[in-house]
């Protein structure tokens, strides 16, 4: 799995967003199709930023677990959430 390119990831104040970067990114059909931001927190930003390449969920835990130092049923939590986030609106392929 792979979040669809063209999205920016940043930091804002205290948390994170996820906007479109435009571009050439604008032809694929889900980026045109989402209008807006994704508003994140510290671990959500990471999940996205490691899903900007080709990924699957185990290598999420398993990062997920040594950046942030919690254990595996945690982390897949988050990572469910924020995989379940993402594709709802269309931008993961």
């Amino acid at each position: 799995m792979k979040l669809i390119k063209g999205f920016i990831i940043t930091q804002v104040e205290d948390g994170y967003v996820a906007i479109v970067a435009g571009g050439e990114s604008l032809r694929n059909e889900n980026i045109r199709k989402f209008n807006g931001m994704i508003r994140m927190n510290k671990t959500a930003a990471y999940i996205a930023e490691l899903m900007k390449n080709e990924t699957n969920e185990e290598t999420l835990v398993r990062n997920f677990v040594e950046k942030f130092r919690t254990d595996e049923k945690i982390a897949r939590e988050n990572i469910q959430t924020v995989i379940t986030a993402l594709s709802g609106a269309g931008l993961i392929q």
